[in-house]
């Protein structure tokens, strides 16, 4: 069984439904880079939920657009003419906490 470094992923580790979503791919067997990347866009997505203060879980086509346009606004890391979405490159020092609205992100780390 993968062992996931949840220090890694504070937004996933705090809203249980991600945090789920996640154990079930480990409990699949998968790779531990597979879950690892797996973890990284899941943070990067739970921050911009944060970030545009909606509920990731009730997201709307037009969140996940947002997303995707964010994803490809991005600089690749491996050089401006490769054009691919690099995901897990943001990580932000404040977890957004789940169990307040949507516009509150905690400030603990």
């Amino acid at each position: 069984m993968v062992h996931i470094k949840w220090q890694h992923y504070p937004s996933v580790a705090l809203l249980p439904a991600a945090k789920a979503w996640l154990v079930i791919q480990a409990n699949f067997g998968l790779a531990p880079n597979t879950i690892d990347a797996y973890g990284r866009a899941l943070e990067d997505y739970l921050q911009l939920s944060c970030r545009q203060q909606f509920m990731p879980v009730s997201a709307s086509r037009e969140h996940i657009a947002a997303y995707v346009r964010d994803l490809a606004s991005r600089q690749s890391p491996l050089g401006a003419n490769v054009r691919a979405c690099a995901s897990g490159v943001v990580f932000l020092t404040r977890p957004c906490s789940y169990d307040l609205p949507p516009s509150g992100c905690s400030t603990t780390t």
